[in-house]
This record gives C-alpha cells, sequence and structure tokens, in this order.
C-alpha cells in the first residue's frame, strides 16, 4: 500500500510553456500529483500507466467553481462532474482486472492496486493546444515518479503522445506503432516501457487501421497480456 506523496515545491511551481498551466497554480491543492491518481495511486506498485493528459485547463477551471479543488483533481467515475474520461477509465478498469490487478471505478481500491495512472503532460492546455511543448516540459515530473516508484517494473504508454513523450524523456528513439505492432517492450535499464492503444474510442480505432472492432479489441487484449507476462517475470 502507498503512503501518501509530499509534491516538493519544484514540481508545485514548476512553469509550464506557453499554452500551459501549471494545476497548482490554478487552485488544485493535492494531495495528489496526478488527478488520476483517485483511480489507480499505488506508488509502491510496478505499473506506471501514463495517458497523454489530464482534461484541458477550462474543463478543470469549470468544475473548480462548480465543486471545489477535491473534486476537479479526480477523475471522472461517472458522476457528472466532467463530460470526458468515463469511457477511458471504464475500459482500462476491465484491462486491468484482466492482467490481475483490483482496479474499479470509483477508485476504492486506488491505494493498493498496484499501479499508478498519470499523464506524460502533467500541466494543463488550453484546448485546442497541441501538447508536444507541455509533454517536454514534464521532464522533471516524470524523472521526480520514477525517484518515488523504488518497485517500478513496466511503463504502459498509453497512445503515441505518451509513448514518444517517454522516448524523448530517456534520449530513445523507438516509434509507438513499430512498438506496438511487434507488442515487445523498450528496455530500459530494470524498465521495459511498453506502447499501448489509449483506452478510448479514437486510441482503440488507431490499434489497427484497416480493421473490425472486435479484432482491435483483440489486438489490445494481447497487448495487456503481454504487459501481465512481464509483470508476473521475475
Amino acid at each position: 500500500m502507498s503512503k501518501r506523496l509530499s509534491i516538493p515545491k519544484r514540481i508545485r511551481e514548476l512553469e509550464p510553456p506557453s499554452g500551459f498551466e501549471n494545476p497548482f497554480a490554478m487552485g488544485i491543492r493535492g494531495p495528489h500529483l496526478f488527478a488520476t491518481e483517485t483511480l489507480c495511486g499505488d506508488w509502491s506498485g510496478d505499473l506506471l500507466l501514463l495517458a497523454q493528459d489530464f482534461a484541458p485547463a477550462s474543463a478543470v477551471k469549470a468544475v473548480l467553481e462548480d465543486y471545489g479543488p477535491e473534486a476537479a483533481w479526480r477523475h471522472n467515475d461517472g458522476d457528472g462532474r466532467y463530460n470526458i474520461g468515463l469511457q477511458t477509465n471504464s475500459n482500462l478498469c476491465g484491462l486491468l482486472t484482466m492482467i490481475g490487478r483490483a482496479v474499479e471505478l470509483k477508485g476504492e481500491a486506488s491505494k493498493e492496486c498496484g499501479v499508478l495512472y498519470g499523464n506524460a503532460c502533467f500541466f494543463l492546455k488550453d484546448r485546442n493546444r497541441k501538447l508536444g511543448k507541455g509533454v517536454s516540459a514534464s521532464k522533471p515530473v516524470f524523472e521526480f515518479v520514477l525517484s518515488k516508484m523504488p518497485r517500478l517494473k513496466v511503463i504502459g504508454c498509453l497512445g503515441d503522445c505518451a509513448f514518444e513523450g517517454v522516448m524523448g524523456w530517456l534520449g530513445l528513439h523507438n516509434s509507438w506503432r513499430t512498438q506496438i505492432d511487434m507488442r515487445k517492450p523498450v528496455r530500459h535499464n530494470h524498465l521495459q516501457i511498453f506502447a499501448l492503444a489509449h483506452p478510448g474510442q479514437l486510441g482503440i480505432n488507431n490499434r489497427l487501421l484497416s480493421a473490425t472492432n472486435s479484432e482491435r479489441v483483440a489486438a489490445i487484449t494481447a497487448d495487456w497480456r503481454a504487459i501481465g507476462r512481464a509483470l508476473r517475470a521475475r
């Protein structure tokens, strides 16, 4: 079970690039580094999942105004605060359960699930802003996360944006499409880094460009079973 993490000042005050905002400068108080930790927030886990980003800054500000900071910095569990992310989170719960991780949509087991769920872009973007600069500027957050996960074995990158971000931070040049098609991880020191499809519908569609939905789901299932095997290996 993970202990409550102390978020250092250098992260809380990390300067965002133009067109992005640090959530802690908007009125978010934590205690979580990522809003998605309320779904999977086990810092003692061996699996780190990275999506591209949490939500646009405007969406988070709207929830802040209507519900307050604690509700704004929480994953979409279907209670109506956010109108994005519910399908992604629901699908993710199913995939994690399939590989033996006890994760359910309300997040009641978030601290004991063996998984930390974060975002490659720590910052919140303007609605139409491309994420590249925000992901690049999030490298200090990624380094902090790695330093606080002593049991980490596997990083699962949910989509090409997250995968390219991790490759850039580590100085690697592997392609998301190549790695996901091979269904093999990139190895970096003791870590295995997997390219995965984002579990939202657009990400599912992008897993196999010319295929039926059932074929895409079968491919994604096989991708996640590879993650499960990597986590069980010693």
